[in-house]
């Protein structure tokens, strides 16, 4: 029932994510979800006036709106992904509704965050990349993926470890061509040159960047206790990515070449995700939002290869009810 649910026509899905995603976020709305993290603590000088402005100020509940509203944008992109190259058996809206799903899924973190204005800028990079398999010539392709990353780190600093997607994507889809590598470093160094340059001519300093930088790497980013909930959906969020890594491994011969070396760029960015979270001390709960989007497309991957219904109906059920659990415990914790 669940699978069917889950791979039903594009007007009920749309519905059902928009309903879904107020769902999550109701107590947030209409309550009083904790804040356990500067939303702008990863921002160099300059853009966290920008993201505070985004993030309407101290006005919770119109931040929160936003912030919907941006997940709603960022769910989209993800579908257009899905449409656009083909990337799932069959086209539908899975990888926006597991993507609301997973970065809905604590309470906690139901807030605006500038790795969010940070997410949408690295899909340009994403889209980019993954247009430039159609072309002989990519070197505005990968100058313009670079260019997005390095952006996307001037609102959210250890987005800058990207660049390592880029450079995988030029070799897992495309062949050697100096100079693409030569626009890729181009174009992380642009905006840095750029930012750089109009700081210094409009302050007259430079030190308080570098104390930025600093402060942005290793000042150690406080991340709320976990409780049982979490421990329950975070064990099962590891066994769905186990099941779900052994379907596409299964699965992986019946995939176009285009389409497999797409999948193995999300297991770069959800490896680099997850490298990011370890050697950066100031990296938090937040990442969890970046990771959301290479696990919306393996967990929509496993929900339509599935080739036994009631287990795929067990294992979306046993998804959902732990994230009902979670926000459950949330307001009342025991």
């Amino acid at each position: 029932m669940l699978t069917q649910l889950f791979n039903s026509s594009r007007s009920q899905m749309i519905i059902f994510i928009i309903f879904l995603l107020f769902l999550l976020w109701a107590q947030t709305l209409f309550g009083s979800a904790g804040e356990v993290f500067s939303p702008y603590h990863h921002t160099l000088p300059g853009f966290s006036d920008i993201n505070s402005w985004l993030g309407i100020g101290s006005l919770p509940v119109i931040s929160s709106i936003f912030a919907i509203f941006i997940m709603l944008i960022q769910a989209s992109i993800l579908s257009y992904f899905d449409f656009k190259f083909k990337l799932l058996k069959n086209k539908s809206f899975l990888p926006a509704l597991f993507f609301v799903i997973l970065a809905s899924s604590f309470i906690e973190t139901q807030q605006f965050h500038s790795i969010q204005i940070a997410s949408l800028l690295f899909s340009i990079a994403i889209l980019r990349m993954f247009q430039s398999v159609q072309e002989q010539r990519a070197i505005s392709h990968v100058f313009d993926a670079a260019f997005s990353v390095s952006l996307a780190s001037l609102f959210y600093l250890p987005m800058g470890i990207f660049i390592f997607f880029v450079w995988s994507s030029i070799l897992h889809l495309r062949p050697f061509v100096w100079k693409e590598w030569v626009a890729s470093i181009l174009g992380f160094s642009l905006p840095y040159m750029l930012y750089f340059g109009f700081y210094f001519v409009f302050t007259g300093e430079i030190q308080v960047l570098f104390h930025s930088f600093i402060d942005n790497i290793f000042i150690l980013q406080p991340i709320s206790s976990l409780n049982i909930s979490h421990y329950f959906l975070l064990g099962f969020l590891a066994v769905f990515v186990f099941l779900a890594s052994i379907s596409y491994s299964q699965n992986f011969s019946t995939l176009a070449i285009r389409s497999r070396n797409y999948f193995k760029l999300f297991f770069i960015i959800f490896a680099i995700s997850i490298i990011v979270f370890l050697i950066f001390p100031a990296a938090g709960s937040e990442l969890f939002y970046l990771m959301s989007i290479s696990l919306a497309f393996l967990f929509s991957f496993y929900t339509q290869f599935i080739r036994s219904k009631w287990s795929g109906d067990l294992v979306l059920f046993v998804f959902l009810a732990l994230i009902v659990f979670n926000h459950f415990f949330y307001l009342f914790p025991v």
